[in-house]
């Protein structure tokens, strides 16, 4: 049942995205590339925190890198998009990679505040340093990516649908790559690691590679992500980066959809971008909507929206049984 379950998610997904595509509303086409980047996110985000039980607070200095990046090499250098593609998502994770060993000597509470404060340099580092990132004003100008494809196969990503079907396929490439990892043995070593660090060392794992490795590529997938973003808005200013906008929200899209599932960071991006917009919210007013959320999935549903199937499973079993249990008395 699961594997139909999870069949049925990509073919909603793909039709889904499909049907966004086709309506060719600017308004809701926005909005689905919104859902699709804070999804990004919160997969990147699995790795370290759902998987090997990190919780990374500093996602957003990854994600400013990768936009900040993406922006330098348009505006300065006159580099296409596929270039800050290929570049940003590797020097988001070399940078993991080297400040992954030091951070991760923490757990806990202390690695939540190494990160932190990983997050806040890098925001200050955004405001003030105003001859490469441009300080508050931030960066305009960065131009998205033109004809793509060949003949009648090709799409102007200059145009906002044609920028929707090439976030479309990068999101979904994740996704794919997501659903690879989740059945490796790499991530089957990270819930060890999540479990019990000290047992799984005892296996011979040298779980620190594992850590760092699974910090890093989070990292890149946060990198990806400040890539789309610059390129979709097409200006960059240093707060959709801070904490409260960027790792705070991608903590509870994550933690809303389902710690460790695959389908959880997109139900929670659903949910968490598409209720503001539905309710026509202040952006002072999603934060609050963000806490309320994650406060009543929380107390309903512990393991997130992902697990909610197997709640309503397990609870018509019960009771069957207990019809059964009457029945037979």
């Amino acid at each position: 049942m699961a594997r139909h379950l999870s069949h049925a998610g990509w073919v909603l997904l793909i039709a889904g995205l499909a049907v966004i595509f086709f309506m060719d509303d600017g308004y809701i086409t926005t909005v689905a590339l919104l859902m699709m980047l804070w999804a990004i996110l919160a997969i990147g985000l699995n790795f370290i925190l759902g998987y090997a039980g990190y919780f990374h607070l500093g996602l957003g200095a990854f994600y400013g890198l990768g936009a900040y990046g993406a922006a330098a090499l348009s505006t300065r250098f006159e580099l296409p998009m596929i270039v800050a593609l290929a570049v940003m998502p590797i020097a988001g994770a070399i940078v993991s990679a080297l400040v992954g060993p030091l951070v991760l000597r923490t757990r806990d509470l202390y690695f939540a505040v190494a990160t932190l404060a990983l997050g806040m340099i890098v925001s200050d580092i955004t405001n003030n340093w105003v001859d490469v990132t441009g300080g508050p004003i931030g960066i305009g100008g960065i131009t998205r990516p033109g004809i793509i494809g060949i003949g009648d196969f090709s799409i102007d990503g200059r145009t906002l649908p044609g920028m929707f079907l090439f976030v479309s396929a990068i999101f979904i490439g994740v996704m794919i790559l997501a659903a690879i990892a989740r059945r490796s043995n790499f991530v089957l070593i990270l819930r060890g690691i999540k479990s019990d660090d000290l047992m799984t060392r005892s296996f011979g794992f040298r779980t620190t590679y594992y850590k760092v490795a699974a910090f890093s590529i989070s990292g890149a997938i946060a990198s990806l992500g400040g890539v789309l973003y610059a390129h979709i808005v097409q200006y960059i200013s240093p707060e959709p980066f801070t904490f409260f906008s960027a790792s705070f929200q991608a903590f509870v899209v994550l933690a809303v959809g389902g710690l460790g599932s695959l389908w959880g960071p997109v139900l929670g991006a659903i949910l968490l971008t598409g209720l503001p917009e539905a309710l026509d919210l202040e952006p002072h007013m999603k934060l609050v909507i963000y806490g309320a959320v994650l406060l009543v999935v929380t107390l309903v549903l512990p393991r997130g929206l992902a697990s909610a199937g197997q709640v309503i499973a397990r609870r018509i079993r019960a009771r069957k049984q207990s019809q059964t249990k009457e029945i037979q008395a």
